[in-house]
């Protein structure tokens, strides 16, 4: 259990980062979507 905290610590800034910009993408082909349709 322990061993896996330390593994997300690690792992979070990482993650977060490529949310982050997948988020970014997600919601700009969300807006042309919206526009779009």
């Amino acid at each position: 259990m322990l061993i896996g905290k330390h593994l997300t610590m690690a792992v979070l800034p990482t993650n977060s980062i490529i949310s982050w910009v997948g988020g970014k993408k997600a919601l700009r082909e969300l807006i042309y979507q919206y526009a779009l349709g």
